[in-house]
């Protein structure tokens, strides 16, 4: 019983010693990378920021909340971040995506 306290302590001794000897290493700052999601991408495009690009004059405010609402009901909100990220020309209705024109058409009579 002696031998292995002695064997124990022994080992607690050495591990002492070996940990005092290692040099220490620089820890590198810690960096967070935030993880994106969905949440991010709904801040980042919201209703307003579409209202901003689809209202040139008052008097289309209820079509293009319109059009907003249909979108964000048939695709979502990344949906419609990538339909604006597909139209190349907004002068070209011709040009648009389907999901666009389906809400065009849809929201045609608040024109």
């Amino acid at each position: 019983m002696k031998k292995a306290i002695f064997y124990m302590i022994a080992g607690a001794v050495l591990l002492i010693i070996i940990l005092l000897l290692m040099p220490e290493q620089e820890t590198s700052p810690e960096v967070t990378i935030p993880e994106v999601t969905t949440n991010v991408v709904q801040r980042d495009y919201s209703k307003e920021e579409y209202m901003k690009g689809c209202v040139g004059d008052p008097t289309y405010y209820d079509y293009c909340e319109c059009t907003y609402n249909y979108l964000k009901l048939t695709i979502g909100v990344e949906g419609i971040v990538r339909l604006g990220l597909e139209i190349e020309d907004p002068d070209d209705v011709a040009s648009f995506p389907e999901e666009f024109k389906d809400a065009i058409i849809y929201c045609a009579d608040q024109l």
